[in-house]
C-alpha cells in the first residue's frame, strides 16, 4: 500500500491550508452577501434577536463550509496530481478543477451536468494556471509568454540618437 504522506510534495500541506483559509474567507463573505441581499429579511419572520442571530450565522458558516469544501478538493486533487505525475503544469490544475466543478454540481444528481461542470471548471483553472500568476500581478511569464524556439520577432532595443 502506497503511503501519500510520502509521496506528496513537502509544500503540499502548506499550500492545502492556505487555499482552505482563504476558501473560508471567501466563503464568510459571500455567505454575509447572501444573507444581506435575502429577499425575505428575518425581522419579517418574528424571531427574536438570539434566533435571528443563529439563523445569520447558520446560513453563513453553511456557505463557508461549502466553498471551502470546493478549494480543499482542489488544492488536495492539485497536489495529489503534481506528486503522482511529478510535473508542475497546468494539467494539475485542470484535474484539481475537474473535481472540484464536478462537487459543485453533484447536488444536481446529473452525470451530464457534473461532467460539463467539471471540464468547464478544470479548463479554467488549466488556463489560469497557464497564463501564470501575472494575472495577479507577478510577471512570471511561465507558459504562455515564452518563445523557446525564437518564433516570434523579438522587440530590438532601441538605440538613442
Amino acid at each position: 500500500m502506497v503511503n501519500l504522506a510520502d509521496e506528496l510534495k513537502p509544500e503540499c500541506p502548506g499550500r492545502f491550508y492556505d487555499y482552505c483559509e482563504n476558501g473560508l474567507y471567501a466563503g464568510g463573505i459571500v455567505g454575509a452577501v447572501r444573507v444581506a441581499w435575502e429577499a425575505s429579511p428575518t425581522a419579517a419572520t418574528n424571531m427574536t434577536a438570539l434566533e435571528s442571530m443563529g439563523s445569520i450565522m447558520s446560513r453563513v458558516s453553511k456557505t463557508a463550509g461549502w466553498v471551502t469544501a470546493v478549494v480543499a478538493t482542489f488544492s488536495a486533487t492539485e497536489c495529489m496530481s503534481e506528486s503522482m505525475r511529478g510535473a508542475d503544469d497546468p494539467m494539475n490544475a485542470f484535474a484539481g478543477g475537474f473535481n472540484a466543478g464536478m462537487l459543485v454540481a453533484m447536488y444536481t444528481r446529473n452525470p451530464a451536468i457534473m461532467l460539463s461542470t467539471g471540464i468547464v471548471s478544470g479548463g479554467f483553472a488549466a488556463l489560469i494556471d497557464a497564463a501564470g500568476e501575472n494575472i495577479l500581478g507577478d510577471n512570471d511569464f511561465q507558459y504562455f509568454h515564452t518563445d523557446p524556439k525564437g518564433l516570434y520577432p523579438r522587440p530590438t532595443k532601441t538605440e538613442k540618437h
